[in-house]
């Protein structure tokens, strides 16, 4: 689901950050903690988690200190440490944060104040993340009359929170599968009309799309749909950024489900280069799910039949698995059929000599 409208790069707030320093910009200076506080949902934009919560927690606690807890500027810091926490995989905390949030804004600007609104739907994203679709269309749909009455029907954040509302009818599989897959097209249409090709919210509605398509097993429409919207993702936010890399991963996906092997080899090698370039060093939701992907795909033109055939897949499965834990609450999909796979593959004859050939790891697979 879209969130808002493209935020600066890493790259460019930290530029902005030495220019300001540069300038005599302080530590203790409000500007500084304006872009530190940019710097951290950036840093959640580009899925690097740990680093972004670390920041937007340091940036919360100075706001409340320096403002207060119901200024403007320490809600809006509540409310993208909510996004972050969601996004790194802990929506329960998320939602805690984002309840609060949402009665605060109530209590101190009114109901249907935009940023109000706003804190609407940092609880219904978390809503979804948990499995509670009914309670998040709920939420996306009020959101969506409140937008329409105070920004108008025609308004950016009005049409997203309509997109949003029909992408949760959708993972929910509650309606005719066929009508939503019609509203999507629409909507999709109605943001480009309005917005643009490559606006990111219009990018959301398109992925939301081609989503429907994936869940319909219309392979090929999909299929078209997903190679479209990643090169345009490409294009706007980079070949290695997370959501370009989300649609390709997509697309592997459905090039396996249509049975065109020696694309989808082709396909493997240019996502594993497009991962690689992202350059990430801690695990992160997005990564494992990338990594994961690859590793699943790519056992089909691998041997697997030998103890020396699994023994040489040890190492990646075992590392994946690891980060998965680090990353994933117990019972998560990908985190469930990493373990599985584990359980699979790696018998104790095959860990016994991964082991004795110099494999270590700190702890069992259970």
């Amino acid at each position: 689901m879209s969130a808002g409208r493209l935020c600066p790069t890493v790259a460019e707030v930290r530029r902005w950050i030495a220019a300001a320093e540069e300038a005599g910009e302080t530590a203790d200076g409000d500007r500084l903690l304006e872009l530190r506080g940019i710097l951290g949902d950036a840093l959640a934009q580009a899925h690097q988690y740990a680093e972004a919560e670390e920041l937007l927690v340091e940036v919360l606690v100075e706001r409340e200190r320096r403002y207060g807890p119901d200024d403007h500027r320490t809600q809006v810091a509540r409310g993208n440490l909510s996004r972050c926490v969601r996004q790194a995989g802990r929506p329960a905390e998320a939602l805690a944060i984002a309840e609060a949030l949402l009665a605060d804004r109530r209590r101190v600007l009114g109901p249907e104040h935009p940023s109000t609104l706003d804190a609407v739907g940092h609880v219904a994203h978390a809503l979804c993340a948990l499995g509670r679709y009914g309670e998040a269309v709920a939420l996306f749909t009020e959101q969506g009359e409140a937008r329409a009455r105070v920004l108008g029907n025609d308004h950016w954040s009005t049409v997203q929170s309509r997109d949003n509302a029909l992408a949760v009818r959708a993972r929910s599989r509650e309606d005719d599968p066929e009508e939503l897959l019609e509203a999507l097209r629409q909507a999709a249409q109605d943001a480009v009309d309005r917005f643009g090709l490559l606006d990111e919210g219009a990018m959301a509605a398109r992925g939301h799309l081609t989503d429907q398509l994936v869940r319909m097993g219309r392979w090929e429409d999909a299929l078209v749909g997903l190679e479209i919207l990643a090169a345009d993702r490409e294009v706007v936010l980079g070949p290695a950024h997370p959501m370009t890399l989300t649609t390709l991963r997509t697309r592997l996906g459905v090039l396996d489900a249509l049975g065109r092997h020696q694309d989808l080899r082709v396909a493997l090698g240019e996502f594993a280069a497009r991962c690689d370039l992202g350059g990430d060093t801690d695990p992160t939701s997005t990564t494992v799910w990338n990594r994961w992907r690859l590793f699943e795909l790519s056992l089909q033109f691998r041997a697997t039949e030998s103890v020396d055939d699994l023994v040489a897949l040890a190492s990646p499965l075992i590392h994946l698995w690891q980060d998965a834990v680090a990353v994933f609450e117990p019972g998560a999909a990908v985190r469930t059929q990493i373990e599985e796979c584990c359980e699979r593959l790696l018998t104790d004859e095959v860990l016994d000599t991964w082991e004795d050939r110099g494999g270590s790891w700190d702890r069992p697979i259970a």
